[in-house]
């Protein structure tokens, strides 16, 4: 079965508020170096939530969604603009065809761990890609993915596995490994490897990390992402690395989305005390409300209120 037959992206809270805040801080990119002139590409599924944001938020009107040819019919059918091109195949075969003289904004949200594609189509991106180009990644990180055996047929401990999976990619900050820290190495080591490839093609290219976001709405999930510069697109150009300002998130260190579940009510009751300099404390919500919600969960709500997601039943006749 695909992932959407049985899961509806656009409506879990943890991803909403990831795909927000990743276009919140394209926008501001969009600032001082315009992202309206590239080629958004990305995996749209039958819900395109990502390719509206794009549409809507960035200005680009030449979109590229890769689907396999099992489903493409259907997301033919549900494309919501005529800018969007669905391209039947999987993406190691469909991105050596793209016109990479383009700069792009690419988001390949796999829902796969490190046996899908990755290894393949990371070194593609990082060998072709343009200065400009936006590049986010997002995996499956669940510990239960890791190999329980090596090449030898050996049997490994965790931190074994995840170092015969991520190798020399795995930061430095994060040796020894440990399973503890498993989605925090994942995506450091994806975006060594974007760091890596793009460095080797010299001509002064570097990969600039933007964000490197953690969230579980069932499945632990880890997105990077970052843009390609050169002599000509720089740091400052781009406007990094305060492109966050708000949330107090960086580009580089892992930050983890749980924000709690809320009815529309404690919604309400909450942001009736927003904006804050501080979250709320467990004390005042029990004496303001009547109720009680763990601190860790008043903290995570202060810092996603303004894309906490409102989601409303409608009929159609």
């Amino acid at each position: 079965m695909a992932s959407f037959e049985s899961i509806n992206y656009s409506i879990r809270p943890n991803k909403n508020i990831e795909r927000k805040l990743m276009f919140e801080g394209l926008q501001r990119i969009s600032e001082t170096y315009s992202l309206k002139d590239h080629v958004y590409v990305g995996m749209g599924s039958m819900w395109f939530s990502d390719f509206i944001l794009a549409h809507r938020e960035l200005r680009i009107s030449e979109m590229i969604s890769f689907e396999l040819p099992d489903y493409a019919s259907r997301a033919e059918f549900n494309r919501p603009y005529d800018c969007i091109k669905v391209i039947s195949g999987d993406t190691t075969t469909q991105l050596p065809n793209l016109n990479w003289e383009r700069p792009m904004v690419m988001w390949l949200d796999y829902d796969s761990d490190f046996t899908g594609p990755l290894f393949e189509d990371i070194p593609l991106i990082a060998n072709s890609a343009v200065a400009g180009t936006v590049v986010a990644i997002t995996i499956n990180a669940h510990l239960n993915r890791l190999p329980t055996i090596d090449d030898d047929q050996v049997e490994m401990s965790r931190p074994d596995a995840i170092k015969h999976v991520w190798g020399s990619f795995i930061p430095r900050n994060m040796q020894p490994p440990t399973a503890k820290r498993y989605a925090e190495i994942a995506g450091g080591s994806m975006l060594n490897m974007l760091k890596e490839g793009i460095r080797k093609r010299g001509a002064g290219m570097s990969f600039f990390p933007l964000f490197h976001f953690f969230y579980s709405d069932g499945a632990p999930m880890v997105t990077v992402g970052g843009i390609v510069l050169d002599q000509s697109i720089t740091e400052d150009r781009i406007g990094a690395p305060n492109i966050f300002q708000s949330t107090g998130l960086t580009g580089e260190q892992q930050s983890k989305i749980a924000v709690p579940p809320l009815t529309p009510r404690e919604r309400h009751a909450l942001d009736k005390m927003m904006p804050a300099s501080n979250p709320a404390t467990e004390l005042i919500v029990q004496s303001k409300f009547g109720f009680t919600l763990p601190q860790h969960l008043l903290d995570e709500y202060f810092r996603f209120y303004r894309l906490y997601p409102t989601f409303v039943e409608t009929m159609h006749s």
